[in-house]
């Protein structure tokens, strides 16, 4: 089981299919994501399990959340 955190700064823009008209543009802003995994299934070096993560970018022009469920697979390897 673990838990994982990323803050940052980003760029999101939106553009509309078949076009170039930007639908958001948000300038710089501000992202933080909060998630959690647990690495139940080992096979060698791999170790693989769900993982659930919550992301958020912010700026004066633009609120953008997301959630997100999938599948975890790292390699665990000496340096």
């Amino acid at each position: 089981v673990g838990v994982t955190l990323d803050t940052g700064f980003g760029i999101p823009a939106t553009i509309a299919s078949g076009s170039d008209e930007k639908l958001i543009d948000g300038g710089g802003s501000s992202r933080i994501g909060l998630g959690a995994f647990y690495e139940g299934l080992r096979l060698w070096k791999l170790s693989m399990g769900p993982w659930l993560y919550f992301d958020y970018t912010w700026s004066s022009s633009v609120r953008q959340p997301g959630f997100y469920l999938g599948w975890r697979t790292a390699l665990y390897a000496k340096p």
